[in-house]
Formats: C-alpha cells, sequence, structure tokens
C-alpha cells in the first residue's frame, strides 16, 4: 500500500514538473503554437511511464552506492522516455540542437525537483516510523 501511495506522489509529481517544463518550453520555442487538447493526454502518458520506471528501484533499503546507481539508472530511463516520447509526440524539432538542449536541461531540473521532494517525503516517513517505533520501545519495557 505504502509504495502505491509512493507512486501516486511521484506521478503528481512529475506529471506538475512535465507541465511546468512544458509551459517554459513552448514559451520559448512555441510561443505561437495552437496547443490541442492531445497535449494533455500525452503529458499524463509520459508521467505515467516515467512513475512506472520506479519500479527498477528496489523495496528493501539501499546503501548510498546502490542509491546513487538506482538514481542514475532512473535518471537515464527518463531521459530516454521523455526523449523518445518527445519525438513521437512532435514536442520538438531533433535538426535543433538548442531545443535539444533545452529539453536536456528541464529534464535534469525536474528529475532533481522530485527526486528531492522524494527524498523528503521519504526521511518524513522514517522520522514517524522511527518515533513510533521508539513509543511502542518505551510502552514494551513499562
Amino acid at each position: 500500500m505504502e509504495r502505491l501511495k509512493e507512486g501516486v506522489v511521484l506521478f503528481a509529481s512529475i506529471t506538475t514538473g512535465i507541465v511546468f517544463s512544458a509551459a517554459v518550453f513552448c514559451s520559448i520555442f512555441w510561443n505561437d503554437a495552437d496547443i490541442g487538447p492531445e497535449i494533455l493526454w500525452q503529458i499524463l502518458l509520459v508521467a505515467l511511464i516515467c512513475s512506472l520506471g520506479k519500479v527498477i528501484l528496489p523495496a528493501r533499503e539501499l546503501s548510498k552506492k546502490e542509491m546513487a546507481f538506482y538514481a542514475l539508472l532512473y535518471y537515464l530511463y527518463v531521459v530516454i522516455t521523455v526523449f523518445a516520447c518527445g519525438l513521437g509526440f512532435g514536442w520538438f524539432d531533433p535538426a535543433r540542437v538548442v531545443m535539444l538542449v533545452v529539453m536536456f536541461c528541464l529534464i535534469t531540473i525536474i528529475y532533481a525537483v522530485v527526486w528531492m521532494i522524494m527524498l523528503v517525503r521519504d526521511k518524513k516517513t522514517a522520522e514517524i516510523l522511527n518515533e513510533k517505533l521508539e513509543k511502542y520501545q518505551r510502552q514494551k519495557k513499562i
């Protein structure tokens, strides 16, 4: 159940990040574009695919070295997913290198922000669990 809640938070965070990135990207490159409702479905699909990539992370607690490895692996998954979907949906012109660079920078920024949100959330969860464990152990001694 906890992994499902984490997945929903991740999906919502990624979706928000993609919407923000799309707003920035369109303001820079497609300022006069007439964007249809299909972009909303595309954003939801990309967010879902990126969220599903979280399954590559093991459910067990990871060492710092393992966490760094999986963070890099997941980052590469997200970059490849967004570029592949973006190319398929026509979000950018692959011949325009500046578009690719801006897209890469936006992906990196959003990934870092979402990763930090998830780390803060995990830290809060760990603190709550530790407090409950301490309370249980104190009650057990009585």
